[in-house]
């Protein structure tokens, strides 16, 4: 088999899945501006393409801690960020609220470290 040959055969054979990634994050932008204020939400398609692609042949559980962590973290962010602005000590402050409330909420460990990425990233791009 050409090498042509074969990276077609790849491609045929994980098309399927590219298409559903992409069309979960197309709904996801979508269920996002309908919900939230945010008019361009690159983080719920970053989060969709995040627990599709990490839980490729996994359970769906990791793929609910993986959004419940991002959209934690992300809410903490826009919150704190209106409230305070943004920063070296806000960003430190989002961490620790982000991480502490998914304690409380008794979430996992991967909720607990994906709100604190989350609402690191989130901090980057909440406007003032």
């Amino acid at each position: 088999m050409t090498s042509l040959r074969l990276a077609n055969h790849r491609l045929r054979a994980r098309a399927h899945p590219i298409l559903q990634t992409a069309l979960a994050a197309l709904a996801a932008w979508y269920l996002s501006v309908l919900l939230l204020p945010d008019p361009k939400p690159i983080f719920a398609c970053i989060a969709t393409v995040a627990a599709i692609g990490a839980t490729h042949g996994q359970h769906r559980q990791r793929a609910l801690h993986l959004v419940a962590g991002v959209v934690l973290g992300l809410a903490v962010a826009v919150v704190l960020v209106h409230l305070i602005g943004s920063g070296a000590p806000q960003m430190a402050l989002l961490i620790v609220l982000a991480m502490s409330l998914a304690v409380l909420l008794n979430g996992s460990d991967l909720v607990i470290s994906e709100a604190a990425v989350s609402a690191m990233l989130g901090g980057q791009f909440t406007p003032n």
